[in-house]
């Protein structure tokens, strides 16, 4: 199974676009509508980088992720998780829409 996981997100950032926001880099391609993330934390707590992935989660599921047809890999810092949901939404559709304009 993980041999299988690594093998989508290898897709991903192959095939895919990368995308940069202030507080965001991804790659998007054509896919299911899957999200990956990766939270850099450190020095903080996993409190802090759960926090982040759930609003993640949340502005991928409120910008229409799930229904694009194309899977994302996250790559985000701490700050996401104090950052301003609606700053952090905005950032999550423009990934979606520069990516999905390939």
């Amino acid at each position: 199974m993980a041999r299988a996981r690594s093998a989508r997100f290898s897709r991903v950032v192959e095939e895919g676009r990368a995308v940069r926001t202030p507080h965001l880099a991804a790659w998007v391609a054509r896919g299911e509508g899957r999200l990956a993330m990766a939270v850099r934390v450190r020095p903080r707590s996993a409190v802090v980088r759960n926090r982040a992935r759930r609003r993640l989660r949340e502005a991928f599921r409120l910008a229409g992720g799930p229904d694009a047809g194309v899977d994302v890999l996250v790559r985000a810092g701490a700050e996401v998780a104090e950052l301003d949901f609606g700053v952090l939404k905005t950032e999550m559709e423009t990934v979606l829409r520069q990516g999905s304009a390939s």
